[in-house]
């Protein structure tokens, strides 16, 4: 009897499926009649999109590290074994630095790893220190804009200057690139390529993500050092390594001449965009520790080399390229008026300064600072 009763239930909700998945099939078939306007059908296929990458920080996120004893023994001289924190504001961009509501100055920088300095304290990175020191030598507000990011090219901090650095309308944009430019431009031959981590151009699904993926980011999301702790623990693996380590292992010649050509044209887009949208460029050298004689260093740059950089067959030429590489920077910026802070020529070449090859330890980054606020504290108004 219960079933009899049910009965007109159940048709009655059947009924209801039928009639709305016909209006549905009626309405698709329909709108084949009507001419699309704006907007396109996706009919079949098209599962991946291309997008520019914007390689930034995620914004308002809170990232630690503690480098790991056998990465402070293998790769580094004198970095404390401590953790470091970054943090980063609504746009992405590493705090501190954009301290005032309304000020007078905002300078931003543009970088890699060597910007980003995220193995310095943060009270202690240079953007945000010359920051602070430009405003007592100059008493005006000044903010500062930390848009570094390891392993980035002098192109991707132009995706970022455009995307994210002139709506903001800054008064200066300071650039420093050479190592990782060098490096793209010697193995992949262009800053247009397919590399799976460093392109320009990023490639991804748009089938819907499966439920395993949103467990995971929720996971990480309430308990980020849980899921880290398991991670580490139920896949016992060899220490991640860089996407380019199997692209870039093989040691070939390196044709300095075009590598410092595209650089130069790199620089060029920069300081035509900056000036078009009113916004001054400056161009930085990087400094470095790379030793006259390889041979004799220790087997901490031999590592730095072979698992971060290039695989070098001749080290003199690999040497003489980041030199012209610096070269390139000045004279690019002396052809279009452009001032240079020369952090190559003013920075020793010490592990006093420097952990590795390129990378500043607290010591350089304030080095950095003072001679940023001093070259632009001299500059004419």
């Amino acid at each position: 009897m219960k079933t009899i009763r049910n009965f007109p239930v159940g048709l009655t909700i059947a009924i209801a499926i039928a009639i709305a998945v016909t209006l549905i099939v009626t309405f698709e078939l329909a709108l084949r009649f009507v001419p699309a306007g704006q907007g396109y059908y996706l009919v079949d296929g098209g599962t991946e999109q291309r997008a520019i990458r914007l390689p930034l920080l995620a914004p308002n996120a809170r990232l630690t590290f503690k480098p790991p004893r056998e990465y402070l023994d293998a790769r580094t001289e004198g970095l404390p074994s401590r953790e470091y924190v970054v943090e980063t504001d609504t746009d992405g961009f590493i705090k501190p630095g954009r301290l005032h509501a309304d000020p007078d100055i905002t300078i931003a920088f543009l970088g890699g790893s060597t910007t980003e300095n995220f193995l310095v304290p943060a009270e202690a990175r240079f953007p945000h220190l010359a920051g602070q020191q430009i405003a007592a030598c100059t008493n005006q507000r000044v903010n500062t804009i930390n848009a570094g990011r390891s392993g980035i090219t002098s192109m991707h901090s132009l995706n970022i200057f455009l995307n994210t650095i002139v709506p903001l309308r800054p008064d200066f944009a300071v650039m420093m690139h050479n190592i990782n430019d060098y490096a793209m431009l010697h193995h992949e031959v262009s800053y247009w390529n397919d590399h799976p981590g460093r392109s320009l151009l990023s490639t991804f699904s748009t089938r819907p993500s499966e439920p395993v993926g949103r467990f995971a980011r929720l996971a990480n999301l309430l308990v980020p050092r849980t899921v880290n702790f398991l991670r580490a623990r139920v896949t016992p693996t060899a220490p991640p390594t860089d996407p380019h380590a199997a692209r870039w292992g093989t040691p070939k010649p390196i044709d300095v001449d075009r590598i410092t050509e595209n650089f130069a044209r790199s620089l060029e887009t920069f300081i035509h965009a900056a000036r078009s949208w009113d916004i001054d460029p400056i161009l930085m050298t990087m400094p470095d520790r790379w030793p006259e004689d390889f041979s004799k260093e220790s087997d901490k740059f031999d590592e730095f080399i072979s698992r971060k950089v290039f695989a070098i067959d001749d080290y003199s030429v690999f040497k003489n390229g980041f030199n012209t590489m610096n070269e390139t920077v000045r004279r690019t910026a002396e052809r279009f008026e452009v001032p240079v802070i020369d952090l190559a020529s003013e920075i020793g070449r010490s592990p006093l300064f420097m952990f590795d090859p390129i990378h500043f330890n607290e010591a350089g980054s304030r080095k950095a600072a003072e001679v940023i606020s001093t070259t632009m504290c001299m500059r004419p108004n």
